[in-house]
């Protein structure tokens, strides 16, 4: 085991320096911990360092885990992922007629991508407090740019309102944890009543432990 860890360091201290990372490593081989490290910052104009207790903005990872949710909802025969996606939307969220569960899944949706910075998204509502109805009528049903089905466009608002069709169809906040999910992932802990989607940025940005991001150009 001293031996791994040895060969382990030496050759991630080594990429680590060649590519300025900035973050922590935990390598786990049945059931335990066989290297970990952590360099870099989680809040740099504060000076904090990260720790193997910082926590990270998973970001696009969480399509993943939403799109495992959806799975769980289609194994218990909640929701059917040929139908139409209206089907397990709210009455006031109503997406144009013919889009399917699966087309929002396969990022086919044909809807408006409001991801595209052409609508300074990210510098602008990005930074607002969070409204899921307004957010919806703002950002989401806009005119859709192709007809579902017709072709792949990688498009957040696809997994916002899977998202919301989770939190429609299930009633749950934490869908892994209360009730469906506890069967699938057997590592959360039932003491865990953080919700599935927190709005980390607007509720947890200032918090010493908690990465932010940043954008770091070469302007003075």
């Amino acid at each position: 085991m001293a031996e791994i860890h040895k060969n382990l360091n030496n050759y991630i201290v080594t990429e680590m320096d060649c590519w300025d990372f900035s973050g922590v490593i935990r390598i786990i081989q049945n059931g335990q911990i066989i290297f970990e490290t952590s360099r870099g910052y989680s809040n740099i104009e504060f000076s904090i360092k990260n720790t193997m207790e910082t926590r990270f903005a998973v970001a696009s990872v969480a399509k993943q885990f939403t799109a495992f949710a959806i799975m769980i909802l289609y194994d218990k025969g909640k929701i059917r992922l040929d139908e139409k996606a209206n089907r397990y939307l709210p009455s006031n969220m109503q997406l144009p007629s013919e889009i399917t569960v699966h087309q929002l899944l396969s990022h086919t949706s044909g809807l408006h991508n409001n991801y595209n910075f052409e609508d300074d998204f990210y510098v602008g509502e990005d930074r607002k407090p969070y409204h899921k109805e307004q957010f919806f009528r703002n950002w989401i049903i806009r005119e859709p740019i192709k007809k579902p089905g017709e072709e792949f466009d990688y498009n957040n608002s696809n997994y916002n309102l899977l998202a919301w069709i989770i939190e429609y169809v299930s009633l749950k906040k934490n869908i892994f944890t209360e009730g469906y999910g506890k069967e699938y992932l057997k590592w959360i802990s039932p003491d865990d009543e953080r919700t599935i989607y927190p709005d980390f940025f607007r509720t947890e940005l200032i918090h010493p432990k908690n990465t932010v991001q940043y954008f770091i150009t070469d302007e003075r």
